[in-house]
Formats: C-alpha cells, structure tokens, sequence
C-alpha cells in the first residue's frame, strides 16, 4: 500500500509551501492541500486543451504477482517483467489521470486508486500496450484500493469505505459506501470482511461488506497511533502508524480485535506486508525495516535498509521486496537474509516538478530531488525527455536566456548554471555561490536580462552577477530586502523582489554595486510569485488570488486591486491579452487587457497541484507537483500565434500644460484601444485628491482639465500632485507642480 495523510485539518497555507526542502508526509499534504475542491473531468473547463503530456513524478506505489511488477510514478503505471528481479524489463506504460495512490491487481484487471477520488480499471492482457478501459469518480482522496471477486473496494479518505461493482470493468458502478465518521486511509478484505485503518479514530476497524449497499461496522480497537497501513497475516493483522510504529492485532474474531503487541519504529510507518513471522514496513526516510513478530508481544527490529530516499509503499513476492522511494524510484532489495537487506537494482524516478519555463515548444522543468530536465512533444500528444542535468540541493526555480538556465539550487545554497544551445546534450558550466547570510544561504529564485543575473536568497539577501559569460559569472552587488524571499523579477534599471510576508521591494540595480530600494508596496497575506507585464506588476498570493501593483513608478508602486480565484495561486505567466494562474489544481486564463475588468476566459483541470506554470503565445506549460508536466493549447488565439508573443499595446500619458500652473492645467492621454479608463490625481503621499476620467472610452486621444480642486470643490494647497492613468491593462504616472 501507500503513504495516506490526513488533510481534513489542513487548511490555508503551510509554512512548508515555501520552504525548499520538503518532508515525504509534508510534500503529499501540499499535494492534496492545493487541489481545488472544484471536481471535473481532466479539461472540462474551456479554451485550454491538452496538446502533450509527460506524467511522470515521484513513486507511491507498487505491486507484484506472477512475475510482473506494477509500478506508480506520478500519473504514469509502469509494467516491468521481474521473472528475472536484478533485471526488470520494462515491457508497458499508461498515463492515467491523477496521481497513482495504490494499485491493486487480479489477473489481467488491474485497478488503480488515483488522488483526488478516482478509481481507474487497466487492462494487462498485453503488458506491452496497458490500456485503461473504465473509471469511476469517487468522494475524497483514493489512498487504497483491494479486489474481491468482481468488487473493488476502495479507501477513500474522508470518503470513506465504497465498494464498486467491476462485473462490467468498461462502467464500473459503485453499490454502497460507509463513509460515517471514518478517515479511511488503507484497507485489506478477506472473507467478506473489511480491515480499515482509519485515522479520524486512531483505529483498526472492521466492515461487513456481505450487502455493499448495507455495509455494517462490526468490530473497532484503538490503535497506539493514528494508523496509515493495514496488512492481514492469516488471525492477525499488522498496522503501522507515524507515532507509535507498529502494532499486531488477533481478528480471529473481527467483530472483536484485540492487540497481541506493538512496537515504538523511529519513524513514520507508510506502508507494511507480512512476510511468515517477520513484518516488511516502509518506514519513510529510513527506509526498509524489517521486524520480526515471533516473539509477540515483544517485536524486534533486526534488519533495515537505507534508501536515502522517502519511502512509501512496498510489495514482497518470495524474498524479494520492491520498494517506491518517491525521491529515488524503484528500489529491488533482497531480503533472504532478513537482519542484512541488500540492495539488487535501483531504476531512478522523478521527484516533485517544481517550475517550468518555456519558449516555444521546448519545456525546462525542475524536479526538486534530481535538478534540471528538457521535454519536448511528440507527435500524437506524447513526450519525451531529450536531455538532464543532474543537481543537488533541492533545485527549486530556474530562469533561462540565450541558451543558458540559470537553477535556483535550494539547499545546496548556490545557483547552477546549465548550457543547453543543444537541449539533448545539456551540461553544467558554472555554479555561484552567494553571499552567506547569519542564517546560511539558501537561493530561492533567480531572473535572468541581458547578461546579468539577479539571485534572491530566502534568508534575505538579493545579489546581482554579471553573467556576459555564463561560465565566469562576476560578483556586482548585494542588498538586503528582506525577511524571505521568495520571488524575484530583473527588468531594466530595477529588480522587483517578493517577500514571503506580502512585501514587494523594488531595488534600482542601475549602478552596481549600489543596490538601492527605490520603492515598496506592503500587500495583505502572503506572497508566492511574481510576473509583470509593462507597468503591471502581479503578485500571487495563494488563497488570496492575485494582487495587481502599479510600477509605472517604481518610487511610487500602487496597490491597484485584486483578482479573485477558487483556488490557491502558486504561480503565474503572462502573455498579453492573458495572465495564466496555476489555481489550485486548475490552470485558469484571465483577460487583463483591462485591469478594471478583469475576467476569467478558460480553465484546464490538470488534477494535480499546479505549482507553476509559463505561457509562450499559443502554448502554455505548466509544472504538475507530483503528476508531471502538461502542455496545453490557448484555443481563444489564432492557430498561428505559436509564431510568437503579443505584446501590450502603449499606453501614453503627456506632460501637463502649463507646469507648474495656477490653478488649471490641461492632461492629454491617448488610449490604443477602447476600454474603460481611469484618470486621477493623487497627492505628493499618494492620496486620490480627484477622479478627472472614470468611463468607457474610445480608441484615440483625449484631454481633460483640471482647476486645481478637490473632489468636493475646494482648492487645494500649492505643492507637487501626481496624475495617473490606467487603462487598457497599463499605468501611467506623472508628476505636476501647483503654484498659487
């Protein structure tokens, strides 16, 4: 089976979104914790539609029987052919919706149970060409999944226990649930009878499933800690749980289990199998543990593996294991000497997807446990992997330029720098490593413009380096700005950085190595991500959506409003008319070409956290936290705008004339298009003093006077007053001077 983790405490934002180095249990409840609880078919908004697909991500779940082993990497079923275990041979592979959570099997029919409650049926009569054949959408998170007979039985988190009818596996159909006061999170069936780990009461319960649509608690005992697993062994059944390890329990009598013994493992227990008297668990980071139960209640630790992964689900066939290390794939571990496991074959995966950048077709991904990957579509809508570069440290973001990316390497502290001219043939050319701070360093985001490179570090610091050669880069200057940086944007003379607390700095890096902050704007809530687009600057910020600034000047930035969203915006792109969002699990598409009518024009449900996503004209890529990466289609542009960007028409806003004046003074702007239009003046502290112009307009030139008074008609005093326009998704600002 597989990890399961509550979330029905888990709510808002966690500390560990942010942070670059994520826990195995903290990066499955990020996972699920950004799902929208928006539920829909994978697509079913409009104008965005899938053009290519590569589901691969980190690995959860595994099973073997008969000589062939099932393997779950992210979206992607893997089938390989053990007859032969130190040399699997991978014979299949399906990409399915969702992330695989636990896979079942009986024969050729195989089900899966996917995040976010789906229940998928494959056929593997043909191990080379799986092929799924039916689903059924189901409440909750799908943590486990069992078969018996034509019925699978389902662990469906808050959804509880449901059973589903696979005599026709094309429409699978569900007949009864028991879904009361149960956080069903792993579950084994036998003779009738269900055996549910549930977490919401820290117990081992049992289920009369004899009438699916009747299903009838039977029998409960408490458990020493809240239980993640389930395995029966004949009379007894073994749990393991994060807080007190393992523990045995007699269900000779289900309606009556009662413990036999448990045992404290160290760590958190993902997943367990009985092997005759001895217990395989997957014990998280540390990897496989092997205790033997023979001497119940005493239980004895006599064997273990270091996997230096996360390991999260495990299935044994003879003295052979095969383990899902999340970080590092599939492990195959030889347990015929149970006190010294070793180690036969090692198949690395792919880790957590944290960002991707794009220009054109070509997709640069960060998967934050092996570093730098390059995709490219297929005809047909497939994938594949033209190059890699291999980077520790918890890669996290990444900008690229003129051939070079640039990866934010987390943990490790530095940025690498990578040539990838030839994305099949990419390599490491430098590393930077910078300046230490009294807390370390830790780099959380780069930016990339005309050979320089800004590098924001999350423990405060933003550095500037020359990069006019990528492999030599030069050291300019470095400004604290902040508490926590987590984004950082380099356009022009200024770098506009992001902190975790909602404050966004703008820091002129003209003149390096003076670094100065010019500007800062303090935003509600906390911040994620930056974009900007001409004077626009856009601030994600989770469950708060999106906030929209006014940098037109940068001294002066203005709060102009917020975009609400469903969901949770981790990151974002523009790419003029739109503002993508990675929303939750959805990619949403918002019109801005009118900051003041701001709407929503398409969403794409990827059915997995979005945690980032780059748009390039037609195309936009987005990074699927644990189920890979998607390229969709921006079906409201022309079939050939993947010739390249549109870009925002200019926004012009004249000096004043007379200046300085008393009292009146005429303002002349011209809009390239018509929209709604906003013309007002604010004082030298940035207050509106008087709204000139707040209406629809037409496309072209126009004039307004002001005479030197407030909104209610007073004069107001001599001194320096600003006059600011927004319209057709810009800014403009200007400064005047009043004399009486």
């Amino acid at each position: 089976m597989v990890p399961r983790f509550p979330l029905g405490a888990w709510s808002g934002r966690a500390p560990h979104v942010f942070v670059p180095t994520f826990s195995a249990l903290t990066s499955l409840l990020v996972l699920f914790s950004l799902s929208s609880p928006v539920r829909g078919a994978v697509g079913d908004g409009t104008g965005l539609q899938l053009a290519a697909r590569w589901g691969h991500g980190p690995s959860y779940a595994t099973q073997v029987a008969d000589g062939l082993l099932l393997s779950g990497e992210g979206s992607v079923l893997r089938v390989f052919d053990v007859s032969l275990p130190e040399h699997p041979i991978l014979r299949g592979e399906l990409t399915v919706r969702g992330v695989i959570m636990d896979i079942a099997r009986e024969g050729t029919l195989v089900c899966l149970a996917a995040a976010r409650g789906d229940l998928r049926v494959v056929d593997i009569g043909d191990p080379r060409a799986p092929r799924e054949v039916g689903f059924l959408d189901l409440p909750g998170t799908a943590y486990g999944v069992e078969i018996a007979g034509t019925r699978a039985i389902v662990a469906c988190e808050d959804g509880g226990l449901r059973v589903v009818d696979l005599g026709t596996p094309t429409a699978p159909v569900e007949l009864g649930a028991h879904d009361v006061d149960l956080y069903a999170m792993d579950l084994r069936v036998s003779g009738g009878v269900a055996y549910v780990a549930d977490m919401y009461d820290s117990a081992l319960e049992t289920y009369d499933l004899t009438d699916p649509t009747q299903i009838q608690r039977i029998g409960s005992a408490a458990t020493p800690g809240p239980p993640w697993a389930v395995d029966l062994d004949g009379s007894r059944a073994i749990l393991v749980d994060d807080y007190a390890g393992i523990a045995v329990f007699d269900v000779s009598d289900p309606a009556n289990p009662t413990e036999l013994g448990s045992s404290w493992l160290e760590d958190v227990g993902y997943d367990v199998e009985s092997f005759g008297d001895l217990a395989l668990v997957a014990n998280d980071w540390k990897g496989l543990v092997v205790v033997d139960l023979s001497g119940l209640p005493s239980m004895v630790r006599i064997g273990s593996l270091d996997t230096d992964g996360y390991t999260f689900d495990l299935s044994h066939q003879g003295d052979v294991v095969y383990l899902a290390d999340s970080q590092e794939g599939l492990r195959i571990v030889d347990v015929s000497t149970p006190t010294h496991p070793v180690e036969r074959f090692h198949l690395p995966g792919v880790g957590m997807i944290r960002q991707v950048w794009t220009e054109g077709t070509i997709a640069y991904v960060v998967d934050e446990h092996h570093g730098l990957r390059i995709l490219q579509p297929t005809a047909g809508g497939g994938t594949i992997q033209l190059g890699a570069v291999e980077m520790p440290g918890s890669p996290w973001r990444l900008d690229v330029e003129g051939g070079v990316a640039y990866v934010a390497a987390g943990t490790s502290g530095d940025v690498r720098i990578a040539d990838v001219h030839d994305p099949r043939s990419p390599f490491e050319i430098a590393t930077i490593d910078p300046p230490e701070t009294p807390f370390g360093s830790s780099a959380r985001d780069v930016s990339a413009e005309s050979g320089r490179l800004a590098v924001v570090d999350e423990n405060g610091l933003l550095s500037l380096w020359n990069v006019s050669d990528p492999g030599a880069p030069v050291a300019w200057g470095e400004r604290w700005v902040g508490n926590e940086p987590v984004a950082v944007i380099l356009a022009g003379d200024h770098a506009y950085v992001a902190d975790h607390d909602g404050t966004v700095r703008i820091v002129d890096v003209a003149a390096p190595p003076a670094l100065d902050v010019v500007g800062l704007v303090s935003l509600d809530g906390y911040a994620y991500d930056l974009e900007r687009d001409g004077d626009l600057l856009f601030v994600a910020q989770d469950w708060r959506g999106v906030r929209v600034v006014d940098v037109h000047d940068p001294s002066n930035p203005l709060d102009l409003r917020g975009i609400d969203t469903p969901g949770s915006v981790q990151g974002m792109s523009t790419a003029y008319p739109y503002l993508y969002v990675a929303d939750g699990s959805r990619v949403r598409v918002y019109d801005v070409s009118n900051i003041w009518d701001v709407s929503q024009v398409a969403d794409y449900d990827c059915d997995d956290a979005t945690l980032a996503v780059s748009a390039y004209a037609g195309a936009v890529h987005v990074a699927g936290m644990a189920g890979g990466w998607y390229q969709l289609r921006n079906e409201l542009l022309p079939v050939d705008a993947g010739e390249g960007p549109v870009t925002r028409p200019p926004l012009r806003l004249d000096p004043n004339v007379p200046n300085p004046f008393n009292p009146r003074t005429n303002l002349r702007f011209a809009l390239p298009r018509a929209g709604r239009a906003r013309l007002e003046v604010l004082d030298a502290a940035g207050r509106r003093v008087r709204v000139l112009v707040d209406e629809w307009m037409e496309a072209g030139v126009h004039q307004r006077r002001w005479d030197g008074r407030d909104e209610r008609g007073r004069p107001v005093a001599s001194g320096v007053y600003r006059y600011r326009l927004v319209a057709n998704g810009g800014a403009r600002t200007r400064g005047m001077v009043l004399i009486r």
